[in-house]
């Protein structure tokens, strides 16, 4: 949610879980079913997107902060800690214009070095659309693919959570004829498996 890097929702609690991932699965909503409600009162993968993207980024831009201060006192008399300290600069510079860590444009052997930050937005991130129920199979969803992803670390899967619970719902031989009944080669979960 909106303030969730000030402790809004379970912020700081929900962020510190985020941390210890290898990677980062958001699933976005875009369904329309007047019975669920969203916190924002509308449906906007993009926005969500955006929203939760801004969030990560100042949680980060907090973790660089704090580290900023001791690593510029220790790169003064440690001359080994001053390209930690470059590539942590770098990273607050891209974080500072709205972009995520893994767009900052780090040369590949500098990211271990920020590997003990966790930082949120280093992690690669696959985005799961919970689409309708004919959504699938057609691309209808596409344009609702987050325009910020970037598609280098990025990558979308359509779902539909209701269809994916009815599909859990049934054993080995009658998943596969519902499926093949839906034209589908294989369930939403399936697919995202393979992308991640």
């Amino acid at each position: 949610v909106r303030g969730a890097s000030q402790g809004e929702g379970l912020g700081n609690q929900f962020l510190a879980h985020i941390r210890e991932c290898d990677a980062v699965c958001e699933v976005l909503r875009a369904f329309s079913d007047p019975d669920v409600s969203h916190v924002e009162g509308h449906i906007d993968p993009q926005s969500d997107a955006d929203t939760v993207l801004t969030e990560l980024i100042l949680a980060d831009m907090a973790t660089v902060e704090k580290v900023l201060v001791r690593l510029r006192k220790q790169a003064q008399s440690t001359k080994e800690l001053r390209p930690v300290l470059e590539a942590v600069e770098q990273v607050d510079a891209a974080l500072a214009a709205g972009r995520p860590a893994r767009e900052a444009g780090l040369e590949p052997e500098r990211v271990p070095m920020l590997r003990d930050l966790h930082l949120l937005t280093m992690k690669p991130l696959i985005y799961v659309l919970n689409v309708d129920e004919e959504q699938l199979g057609t691309t209808s969803w596409e344009g609702r693919i987050p325009e910020r992803a970037d598609l280098r670390v990025a990558e979308a899967v359509p779902i539909c959570a209701k269809l994916e619970s009815e599909l859990a719902d049934l054993d080995e031989e009658e998943r596969e004829e519902f499926l093949v009944a839906l034209g589908m080669d294989g369930s939403g979960l399936d697919l995202a498996l393979i992308h991640i």
